[in-house]
């Protein structure tokens, strides 16, 4: 015999978090793409992005079992995905200083492909010259500049994404631009 009470679910035991949270797989289908191309930004490669996505939602999903019922998962997300591209930022950079040594005289400029004419043209070039300036920006200037212009997110989109205060994104986003401006002269002066 099965006994009916009108106890809540939270007075018979059950965790809100449990009956406040979506299905993980729902929170994926959600927010893939968009992390996606967000990751696709920060990261030198598609590999590496397909890489900090992987690891990403892995992390998210070994973690959302603790996450509050309210959270505001979409935020929660771009945290897991800035600080998995900062970390892997900070590796490339140990790893290149490593590799090049103390005697780095960064010669074969002849071979390098920016010294052609015909590739300086091409839209893939300055696609890669504007990612590689991106990465030339401290982490926090990376993600403030790839949310708030290539995303077209709001200040607060940003603020949320770098776990800061609006009026500190707009300062991580006028700097990283300002950044970029200057880096992006500099190289089309070089070019010229």
């Amino acid at each position: 015999m099965t006994v009916v009470t009108d106890a809540t679910p939270i007075e018979r035991g059950v965790p809100p978090a449990v009956l406040e949270t979506p299905p993980f797989e729902d929170v994926v289908a959600a927010h893939e793409v968009e992390l996606y191309r967000f990751l696709r930004r920060l990261a030198p490669s598609a590999d590496d992005a397909a890489d900090l996505h992987q690891e990403t939602f892995l992390r998210a999903f070994r973690a959302y079992p603790r996450l509050d019922a309210g959270a505001n998962v979409r935020a929660w997300l771009y945290r897991i995905a800035g600080n998995l591209a900062r970390d892997a930022h900070r590796r490339r950079a140990v790893r290149a200083a490593v590799a090049a040594g103390p005697l780095d005289d960064h010669t074969g400029a002849a071979t390098d492909p920016r010294n052609d004419p015909a590739l300086r043209a091409s839209a893939a070039e300055t696609r890669q010259a504007v990612r590689d300036a991106l990465l030339g920006l401290t982490a926090r200037q990376r993600v403030a500049v790839v949310r708030r212009v290539l995303e077209g997110g709001d200040y607060a989109d940003v603020a949320q994404a770098l776990g800061c205060t609006e009026p500190t994104a707009r300062q991580h986003v006028s700097q990283g631009l300002r950044r970029l401006r200057d880096v992006l002269s500099a190289r089309l002066e070089t070019d010229r």
